[in-house]
């Protein structure tokens, strides 16, 4: 986890790709949900041993082509949401460090009355989340905008002075592999589909 970490907060590799929204800081790898399909680049060397590693061992059906890197200080958090369908319906969520309490949330209640309404998770450091299929498709997750949490059997968590996770996922639609890519073109190509990105991030994403 610590040389994960190190990875990804490498500001001389990765500084000018981090971006910062309201509620945290993020950092995207990989490719990006374009409508046209993504043109990739390349994961880090740390991530992809991490992607094959998960696809091992049955975490994810296939090796990851993004991973969204979260940076948070206590009091932040994310807003309820759903990944979409851009992406395949599996999330691999691994925390590097600070702890975290993720709660889900069953869109339909009525349509789905045999499902638990309410999920949580406690994201601790070195942890490995997965979810899929119905908790993909049918919940909404958020993280609270707090400096503890507290879950459902009263343990109160405090949060760390930073804590960072990786969500690796699945592309949808990809144009061109990393692999794929190797004209001035394709190169541009794929740049302006990272400005496109830019332009539409948000604080869900």
């Amino acid at each position: 986890a610590a040389e994960l970490a190190a990875c990804v907060h490498d500001e001389q590799v990765h500084g000018i790709r981090w971006r910062q929204l309201r509620s945290r800081r993020l950092l995207c790898l990989g490719g990006v949900p374009h409508p046209a399909g993504a043109i990739c680049e390349s994961l880090p060397p740390c991530l992809t041993r991490l992607g094959r590693a998960l696809e091992a061992v049955g975490a994810l059906s296939g090796e990851p082509d993004q991973c969204l890197v979260n940076s948070y200080e206590p009091g932040q958090g994310i807003d309820a949401h759903m990944d979409g369908p851009r992406f395949r319906p599996e999330v691999a969520v691994l925390t590097l460090e600070g702890p975290a309490l993720i709660h889900f949330s069953l869109v339909e209640k009525r349509a789905y009355p045999d499902l638990p309404p309410k999920l949580e998770v406690l994201l601790e450091p070195q942890s490995l989340l997965v979810f899929k299929d119905q908790a993909y498709s049918l919940y909404v997750h958020r993280i609270e905008h707090s400096e503890t949490d507290t879950t459902s059997c009263g343990r109160r968590v405090a949060r760390a002075p930073r804590r960072t996770s990786l969500t690796l996922r699945r592309l949808t639609e990809v144009q061109l592999r990393s692999d794929q890519v190797h004209t001035n073109a394709q190169r541009a190509a794929r740049a302006a589909q990272w400005e496109w990105w830019d332009s539409q991030l948000t604080e869900v994403d």
